[in-house]
């Protein structure tokens, strides 16, 4: 599963991911989650908080396989910051 640029909240809540392969990450491949803008959301209702989030909770991961790297989970992060 391919996640590319997530700009809001995703969640991977009691999933079994069994005999994946892929290039980089088996099962997920996270690329270059945008920090710096997205849908404003709250950390305890009360402070905003404009970063994405991915939540990886009570799943499985069996027998998944990357040719390259990461093989359950892969992320990275490809986003540079220019100040002028």
């Amino acid at each position: 599963m391919l996640i590319a640029f997530p700009q809001k909240l995703v969640v991977f809540d009691n999933n079994t991911f069994t005999d994946n392969i892929g290039f980089m990450g088996g099962a997920i491949m996270i690329d270059t989650p945008n920090f710096n803008s997205s849908g404003a959301r709250f950390n305890n209702y009360t402070t905003p908080d404009l970063r994405p989030n991915i939540v990886i909770y009570k799943n499985t991961f069996e027998r998944n396989m990357a040719y390259s790297s990461g093989n359950a989970i892969y992320a990275r992060s490809t986003i540079t910051t220019i100040t002028a």
